[in-house]
């Protein structure tokens, strides 16, 4: 057996680790990116809904 063979068949456990961390990495950052929007969304619309109201009162005097 040589090198070349040894490196042939631990090519499939090599693909395999890389494909589970890449896919692992890729659905935590999923989950922060998620998160991150949704409170960056509900934040925005917070702040919309407070102009609004603001806005609403100094037209209507």
């Amino acid at each position: 057996m040589t090198l070349a063979d040894v490196s042939f068949d631990a090519g499939p456990a090599i693909v395999t680790r890389l494909v589970l961390g890449n896919l692992l990495v890729a659905v935590v950052l999923t989950a922060v990116g998620y998160v991150g929007a949704l409170r960056f969304v509900h934040e925005y619309r917070r702040r919309e809904a407070r102009f609004g109201d603001f806005l609403s009162e100094r037209l209507s005097e």
